[in-house]
């Protein structure tokens, strides 16, 4: 299935979803690791398969807007390449916002880092559940080291004045902002990856290999039934 172009479909989540694929992929070599294969579909387009049946719209924040042209992947240019995450996600709200694409009750956006392997319904659902009645303006993941995982996270277009003064201000941590304002750090779910990101081929090569155990266990498992 490929996700539409820019289309706004119903969902089990109202938000929309936006991938961030602005960076250099330095420590993955000279390939974009977007563009790395995994089953024989570039991880970008993984990625945005999932999200396409799970939210109102897809959208990637790149550093050029035909950068995934053939993959059929509506794509924005970044309002300041290279940059950073934190001038990925003020392109995402100011696109949110202006194209309308959340609902006037849920004024929310759902980021996402290209690299992630899998991203699972159970994990936005959980994301979602925790924002609600919180007053936090950011959800994320924190692991059982105390590791923030700031995508995939919910943020609200309410921090997009904020989002845009840190950036032209030259203050382009992701972090610092979640600390800024209210904000969960919710525990990673249960059936968290091992390779949660693909950073380096060495990734790449463990999250295959994980797979392929995966694999073989579960024939076993069905061999001793």
């Amino acid at each position: 299935m490929r996700p539409s172009s820019g289309s706004v479909t119903r969902s089990p989540f109202p938000f929309p979803a936006y991938i961030l694929a602005g960076g250099q992929s330095s420590r993955f070599g000279e390939q974009d690791k977007a563009l790395a294969e995994i089953d024989s579909s570039p991880l970008i387009s993984r990625l945005a398969d999932q999200l396409s049946r799970q939210t109102n719209r897809v959208t990637v924040i790149a550093d050029r807007v035909d950068k995934y042209a053939a993959l059929g992947l509506r794509t924005l240019a970044d309002l300041h390449p290279g940059c950073g995450p934190l001038a990925g996600l003020e392109c995402a709200l100011a696109d949110a916002t202006t194209t309308q694409a959340v609902a006037d009750d849920c004024p929310w956006i759902l980021l996402a880092s290209c690299d992630l392997t899998v991203l699972k319904s159970n994990w936005i659902s959980t994301l979602w559940d925790s924002s609600s009645n919180s007053g936090a303006r950011i959800v994320t993941f924190r692991d059982d080291d105390g590791q923030r995982h700031p995508m995939p996270g919910l943020y609200h277009r309410a921090i997009s004045p904020a989002v845009t003064e840190l950036v032209q201000s030259n203050r382009r941590s992701l972090h610092r902002l979640i600390e800024e304002f209210p904000h969960l750090d919710i525990a990673c779910p249960a059936d968290w990856p091992e390779v949660a990101q693909i950073n380096t081929q060495a990734d790449l090569d463990r999250f295959k290999a994980s797979q392929s155990n995966n694999i073989n266990n579960e024939m076993q498992n069905k061999g001793g039934e």
